[in-house]
């Protein structure tokens, strides 16, 4: 009897390394595709200049996302821990939920310079882990585009 729950115990414990090591490695590879996606959606603003209604612009991004799957949820109470952290508008839901959001900061004097920030999600899409930490916006990878200079005319 007391192989049998000294073998239980080493066979419990293998698990629970198995099953850590694994969910360190899938967060791993999350936080790895919310941050290709977070770099790809800044280089492609800053080669379309910021116009973010321009459609290629979408055509550049969501091929790139799809191919990664990076399936990230965004869900209302993230959104608003966004829009309560500053005074930026953040847009989550121009390019139908593919899992980032964006703001214009137009806090600069010039206001014909600007920057992006731009916020990409870890997908954290586990039951149990969800419950422990309810907010998801711990687990998010930032940045910001290079300034761009607007196109308007009253900037040139």
């Amino acid at each position: 009897m007391r192989d049998a729950l000294g073998g239980l115990f080493n066979i419990t414990l293998l698990f629970t390394f198995l099953f850590l090591i694994t969910g360190f490695v899938l967060f791993g590879i999350n936080y790895y595709k919310a941050f290709s996606v977070k770099n790809k959606i800044i280089t492609t603003i800053e080669q379309y200049e910021g116009n973010m209604s321009n459609p290629k612009l979408k055509e550049k991004i969501e091929p790139y996302i799809r191919r990664l799957n990076y399936n990230a949820r965004i869900s209302e109470n993230m959104v608003n821990n966004l829009k309560s952290g500053n005074d930026l508008e953040w847009d989550c839901n121009t390019f139908n939920d593919l899992g980032f959001c964006f703001a214009k900061d137009t806090s600069s004097s010039n206001t014909c310079l600007s920057t992006f920030l731009v916020k990409t999600f870890v997908n954290t899409d586990v039951p149990v882990f969800n419950s422990i930490f309810s907010s998801s916006s711990l687990f998010s990878v930032s940045g910001e585009t290079k300034v761009i200079r607007s196109r308007e005319d009253s900037c040139r």
